[in-house]
């Protein structure tokens, strides 16, 4: 069974030991060194990998996994995320980021690389950004570079964009919106 008994931490590393013996890893810390050009050395950050974490908000299910992040000063930076929202009302949101910023003092995050899906349960619309905001605070979600929404009937595109928690999304600078099903007589 994959169910944890005890969890212990073994140097920098933190596992969960299965009911079967096996130990599972949850989580590796690194300390790491970062240079930029004009500041030369920073501080060294904490690297974790494998992070999977879960939160329900306001009846929703949100599923976070982060294979690498790292943590320096109020500000933590990601690659490959994956987000799963589960809809109180049965449907799936899933979303994909090449990379992104999170910074504890704004409670914002930053994703790049945007790819996803919203199911809504009757229809599927897929997302593409090259980059995302979010705003813990208020929960929307805005396309400053611009945001491509498509299914088998339409594709928007659109130069920024936000949406709310619900999905509505409002299209700022206006776009084009293209029928790529013929209309049925």
């Amino acid at each position: 069974s994959d169910v944890p008994t005890i969890r212990r931490v073994k140097g920098m590393m933190a596992t969960s030991k299965m009911m079967n013996g096996m130990e599972r890893p949850m989580f590796m810390i690194h300390p790491s060194t970062a240079f930029t050009p004009r500041f030369g050395r920073k501080p060294p950050g904490v690297v974790m990998e494998n992070i999977r974490m879960e939160r329900e908000v306001s009846g929703d299910l949100w599923r976070v996994e982060v294979p690498w992040l790292e943590q320096h000063g109020t500000g933590v930076a990601l690659r490959s995320l994956d987000i799963t929202r589960r809809l109180n009302s049965g449907g799936e949101w899933y979303f994909f980021g090449a990379e992104g910023l999170y910074s504890h003092d704004q409670r914002a995050a930053q994703i790049r690389g945007l790819r996803g899906t919203l199911d809504e349960g009757g229809r599927v619309w897929n997302l593409e950004s090259p980059s995302l905001h979010w705003v813990e605070d208020s929960g929307d979600f805005t396309f400053p570079q611009g945001l491509t929404l498509y299914d088998e009937e339409f594709l928007l595109v659109t130069p920024e964009a936000s949406m709310d928690a619900s999905g509505a999304v409002l299209l700022e600078k206006g776009g084009s919106i293209r029928w790529t099903k013929p209309l049925e007589r």
